[in-house]
């Protein structure tokens, strides 16, 4: 039997496409080194844990040590810490996405009531693109679908405008996102407080009935490869 208690080293798994290639019945959640295609490795956060998994954690938010209102080049090639706050990077995540993938989204209010969204596709483009968001198939305990509003939109962030908006969402809202006009969820919002409606902090439309904007306290975005799922 697995013993996870005092797991802290780096694992390498050179032959792994992304976490689901990690037997989760042998290893423990932890950082592990992937090879997604010939020529292209890089470290990514395994979650073994969480139901359907292993899972790669593609961002996480645990408090607000981390500053995310980052240029077009910090989201490109990714930020933080794999242990704490970051964001793994779109050219990564592009490379773990391609053709398909799911997506959960875990989110924890500061009230400390806890939601999930799943997505049964998931893709991001490559930088030509723009990391055009591909996403649909929603499930959860969620009762809003907030990415359907970002789905086809590419990325931007406050040196790279791609939105629909006069406004320059990334800018405004202190975050690199796939905004439109603005957005229905911003989880890389810039700034990090409890409460509800400020539109600036990490938020999910609807969360509670009746109020439109509930900051979050934690948030994760993870991902694991779609033939895995059938």
């Amino acid at each position: 039997m697995k013993s996870c208690k005092n797991f802290t080293i780096v694992s390498y798994e050179i032959n792994a496409i992304d976490c689901s290639d990690v037997n989760p019945a042998v290893h423990c959640s932890g950082i592990y080194r992937i090879t997604p295609k010939p020529g292209v490795s890089f470290d990514v956060y395994c979650d073994m844990d969480t139901e359907n998994g292993p899972w790669t954690v593609i961002q996480n938010r645990q408090n607000g040590e981390e500053e995310f209102y980052r240029p077009w080049t910090d989201y490109k090639n990714g930020f933080g810490n794999l242990r704490g706050n970051f964001w793994l990077g779109n050219d990564a995540i592009h490379h773990i996405t391609v053709p398909e993938s799911n997506l959960r989204i875990e989110l924890v209010t500061w009230l400390g009531d806890f939601g999930y969204a799943q997505y049964s596709t998931f893709r991001v483009g490559n930088e030509t693109a723009n990391y055009r968001l591909t996403v649909s198939g929603f499930s959860g305990n969620l009762t809003y679908d907030c990415m359907a509003f970002h789905n086809g939109m590419m990325f931007s962030t406050y040196d790279r405008d791609n939105d629909f908006s006069t406004r320059h969402c990334a800018f405004v809202y202190k975050g690199g996102w796939w905004y439109k006009s603005c957005y229905c969820t911003n989880l890389n919002g810039g700034e990090y407080m409890p409460g509800h409606g400020n539109t600036k902090s990490l938020v999910w439309h609807s969360f509670y009935p009746g109020i439109r904007y509930t900051h979050m306290m934690t948030t994760r975005m993870l991902v694991k490869r779609l033939r895995e799922l059938n």
